[in-house]
């Protein structure tokens, strides 16, 4: 907010998790977060980026210096190199390997706008990328 930066915030949802679980079982899946946690890492690189589990089978990241345009480009970026990752994914009606969907919000932080807001915006955009299909960006 002192910069009047823009702000990014991406939230990631690994596509049809649960049916992983399911088949695969626990430790599968939790092989499946890390591989997702790794791709995240190796994308995610620049100081100042932040990305932690945002609970079950979703990440968040937060990124200074992003505007909407740059948010979206990066959110591809990162889907990309998670389907490129090639998880198998046997029981996804999606693809045949692990694929995530992303929501993207990015702004000027001010006074007005509570940090929960840009949270929120993202959130709604990856529902909306959940309900178009998955494996995309919204």
């Amino acid at each position: 907010m002192r910069l009047q930066t823009p702000l990014a915030a991406l939230l990631i949802d690994i596509a049809v998790f649960k049916a992983y679980n399911d088949t695969l079982g626990h430790p599968e899946g939790d092989k499946c977060l890390v591989a997702v946690a790794d791709v995240i890492r190796q994308v995610t690189s620049r100081a100042g980026d932040f990305a932690a589990r945002y609970g079950g089978e979703e990440f968040i990241i937060l990124i200074p210096g992003l505007d909407r345009a740059s948010a979206l480009a990066y959110a591809e970026m990162l889907r990309q190199a998670c389907e490129a990752r090639a998880v198998p994914h046997p029981s996804s009606p999606v693809a045949a390997v692990v694929t995530i969907s992303v929501g993207a919000a990015a702004s000027i932080p001010s006074e007005q706008t509570a940090p929960a807001a840009r949270i929120a915006e993202a959130d709604a955009a990856l529902y909306r990328a959940k309900h178009e299909g998955r494996n995309r960006v919204c």
